[in-house]
């Protein structure tokens, strides 16, 4: 299976080790990534995941380089990204965690950007 979309799975607790490519997951109760630690081979990740707070376990994932975090609402910081050297393409929401005071991009996603990767911010009323 190279290709896997998971929607309105509130029960799925993890996705077991193999060979996917491309993921879509929407609905799950995660607060963090771990349960995807065992996708090495993922690089394409689209989440939809209103309580997920912690990204850090998507830097052990080497060849992740497309993230779309743009209905994630609740991460705590983008810090993990910056571990991860194949991310080219990244999708994040505008809230609090997106910008510094001054409204600037945070430090995190200008280092991103500085390294290459194509970084866009959505608001709530470009996601449909």
């Amino acid at each position: 299976m190279t290709e896997l979309t998971l929607s309105n799975c509130p029960r799925v607790e993890e996705i077991p080790a193999g060979s996917l490519d491309s993921l879509s997951l929407s609905g799950a109760g995660w607060r963090d990534m771990s349960p995807l630690a065992s996708q090495r081979s993922l690089r394409t990740l689209k989440l939809e995941v209103d309580n997920l707070e912690d990204i850090t376990a998507l830097a052990r994932l080497p060849h992740l380089a497309e993230l779309d975090l743009s209905e994630c609402r609740s991460v705590n910081g983008l810090r993990p990204l910056l571990d991860m050297p194949s991310l080219t393409h990244l999708q994040v929401p505008d809230e609090s965690w997106t910008f510094t005071e001054s409204g600037t991009l945070t430090p995190a996603l200008t280092e991103l950007k500085a390294r290459g990767a194509n970084v866009t911010v959505l608001d709530a009323r470009d996601i449909s």
